[in-house]
């Protein structure tokens, strides 16, 4: 038995939707860290929503550009990544230094400083929203630090819906079909909904799974977004499951390199900095 996961942070944590290749089984949790999302017995791939390899570059990294660009209108939904510093410098501060606004005003000098080659005034700031993701980043940091070689791999689910929507339109990705509308209305989710119950992808099997994140989540700690990322994350992870002669490809930015077993560039731990869908 093996099982997959697709995983997206959430306020109460982790939203994990795993799914047992060979019954095609699905089970949805809430999770309050990534350790424990990565607990669950058998795990061989695993799709998350945080970004992975990081740098200190001013460019910043190329596979955002890469999903920028092909995003078209929903690109502000790739936040820029903060630089593996600020990572690292969050990592070293106490718990009560943390919540201290000042800890966001030391980061974002830090990213400058970084960015900018030692010049602070030279350098690119820091979004409080990239800021925010900072602890879920450290967190899926450190345990890959503690666990290498796991297999967890960089997803963006508003590229994910983009490729599955234009192969539910025949098409191959690139070029890609983002989605119309905002994740954040209605419509949005309606259209998102839409394309995830489609044969295709989840089927009738979606009716039952959003019945069971009910059940898992009376507290409302995942939002209804939340677990539709999960599912579009799980959806690239069943793509990345056939690898190496299967379907999955990565933005990198880097001409020519869409295959996972091409190479990426890498990070200053060797994690790949890539987007994969």
């Amino acid at each position: 038995m093996a099982w997959i996961a697709g995983v997206d942070g959430c306020k109460g944590g982790w939203i994990a939707v795993y799914e047992d290749t060979d019954s095609g089984k699905l089970d949805c949790r809430v999770k309050e860290t990534f350790e424990k999302v990565m607990a669950h017995p058998d795990l061989s791939t695993v799709a998350v929503d945080m970004p992975i390899g990081l740098c200190d570059e001013k460019e910043g990294r190329a596979c955002d550009k890469a999903a920028r660009d092909v995003l078209g209108e929903r690109s502000r939904s790739i936040f820029p990544a903060p630089t593996a510093g600020v990572v690292d410098l969050y990592s070293r501060m106490t718990v009560e230094k943390r919540r201290e606004q000042a800890a966001y005003e030391l980061a974002k000098r830090e990213n400058k400083k970084l960015t900018g080659s030692g010049r602070e005034k030279d350098g690119k700031g820091l979004t409080k929203q990239t800021w925010a993701l900072v602890p879920k980043i450290a967190e899926v940091a450190s345990y890959l630090e503690g666990s290498p070689g796991s297999p967890v791999y960089e997803v963006h689910p508003e590229v994910c819906f983009a490729a599955m929507k234009s192969l539910e339109k025949g098409g191959d990705p690139p070029p890609f079909s983002p989605m119309r509308f905002s994740k954040a209305t209605a419509a949005g989710l309606l259209e998102r909904r839409a394309l995830l119950n489609s044969n295709k992808a989840f089927g009738n099997g979606l009716e039952i799974l959003e019945r069971t994140v009910a059940e898992a989540d009376p507290d409302g700690r995942a939002a209804l977004d939340d677990f539709y990322d999960a599912l579009a994350c799980l959806w690239t992870a069943r793509r990345i499951q056939k690898e190496p002669d299967g379907p999955a490809r990565a933005l990198c930015g880097v001409d020519g390199v869409r295959k996972l077993s091409d190479s990426a560039p890498k990070d200053a731990n060797g994690l790949p900095m890539r987007i994969v869908y």
